[in-house]
């Protein structure tokens, strides 16, 4: 019984801590708001004052705008605007505009990645598409309702090169020299590389890998790039991550930056409950496999916390049992909560997020290899500040501690 009440008051102070702004954001984004929901949702767009410029900006930081709007929307226009608030009348109409504006692009973005995919077809390159207009549709049903800003493109890595020059062949140009994509040393340090449009103003990111070991490879007779899940786009077929292993991923992808986005948590929530045949067995299989336990679980505490996203009980179980996931659950909620010019500077903000990423791991061994790594890894920064030939590699594992001690006091002078 104390157990109980121990945890209803903890859930309690959770709820409590965030503002009404942030709940209310939360709150256009699920998918079947209940009665007490729609209530709050039209008392808050009722309280006086209530600064609509300062919302927009928040919903557009969070990447929900087509949410919200879709939310509002749902509702009675009478019940809604009460004496014809003009403030009221303000936030519609700038909402619908965004809306519209992110639809129009999402469109078009559709149409330049099946254009892209086709082309690397064309040069027999295999190639999954991940986020974007798949996860849009995948997850969401409609490539209108999940707001992004590029194209991921996941290759093989033997067929980076290749991808790379055919893609810049369609007026992209690389954010490197095209050599950096054949270059061993970054390969191996490094998941992406990017590629924008001379006029379109695209974006396009070519990914080799998606976690610390190339996904290429079979996982318990699972072949990750033989059995994709197959996505209609504009009555096009587009190959994307198989349910399970896009779950894994995407929660990796959120613990990686910390979650600062309302839309990542969203884009978790709305893929379990519009895939009604995931396997858990293989979710926890591939989280396994590319050492993605705890970011899994963190995402998924998450989602239950704020869109009470039904888990199998055994993965609440799992949840329950680690401390640290709980701690960053209520760190993470912390840091979403702020506004956006909350934010602290830039160092300070990388020291958090390596704070952040070290309470991920849960054995001292685990957190000392960490530290060990981040000081002395390569990073592609390290590559991409000195080229160094083949044979002299090992030679950014001496240059890289001095390159972060010149950058850090760099930081410090200009702060």
């Amino acid at each position: 019984m104390n157990n109980s009440k121990n945890s209803h008051t903890a859930h309690s102070t959770i709820k409590d801590s965030l503002s009404d702004e942030f709940l209310f954001l939360i709150t256009c984004c699920k998918t079947k708001p209940s009665k007490d929901d729609i209530s709050f949702i039209l008392s808050f767009i009722n309280t006086i004052d209530l600064n609509f410029n300062s919302l927009i900006e928040l919903a557009i930081a969070h990447r929900i705008i087509p949410l919200v709007y879709k939310s509002l929307n749902k509702l009675h226009m009478d019940e809604i605007i009460k004496k014809e608030k003009q403030s009221i009348k303000f936030l519609f109409v700038n909402l619908k505009s965004l809306y519209l504006q992110i639809a129009k692009q999402n469109m078009l973005m559709s149409a330049e990645l099946i254009h892209t995919i086709k082309l690397l077809k064309k040069n027999d390159i295999k190639a999954l598409v991940l986020k974007g207009p798949v996860l849009s549709q995948m997850a969401y049903g409609d490539i209108t309702l999940r707001h992004f800003g590029d194209l991921d493109i996941l290759v093989d890595e033997k067929d980076l090169f290749k991808a790379a020059t055919t893609i810049t062949s369609n007026n992209y140009i690389p954010d490197v020299e095209l050599d950096y994509f054949k270059n061993k040393a970054l390969l191996d340090v490094s998941s992406d590389l990017g590629l924008r449009h001379t006029k379109k103003h695209t974006y396009i990111e070519l990914h080799w890998k998606l976690f610390r070991k190339n996904l290429f490879v079979t996982l318990d007779g699972l072949n990750v790039k033989s059995n994709p899940t197959i996505i209609k786009i504009q009555d096009k077929e587009l190959e994307t991550l198989q349910s399970e292993l896009l779950l894994v991923y995407l929660c990796s992808h959120g613990s990686k930056h910390m979650w600062e986005r309302i839309q990542w948590i969203v884009d978790v929530d709305r893929l379990i409950k519009n895939i009604d045949d995931i396997n858990w067995d293989t979710v926890w299989l591939y989280a396994k496999e590319t050492h993605s336990i705890n970011t899994l679980l963190l995402g998924l505490s998450l989602n239950k916390e704020l869109f009470g996203t039904n888990l199998p009980s055994t993965i609440e179980e799992k949840i329950e049992k680690r401390k640290n996931i709980y701690l960053l659950k209520i760190h993470t909620l912390k840091l979403l909560n702020k506004k956006p010019a909350e934010h602290s500077s830039k160092i300070s903000s990388m020291y958090k997020k390596f704070d952040y990423h070290l309470k991920l791991y849960d054995s001292f061994t685990d957190k000392a290899k960490y530290c060990f790594s981040y000081i002395f890894k390569i990073t592609p920064d390290d590559v991409l500040n000195i080229n160094l030939p083949k044979h002299l590699h090992f030679l950014y594992f001496i240059i890289r501690p001095f390159r972060l001690g010149i950058k850090h006091i760099s930081n410090l002078k200009n702060k």
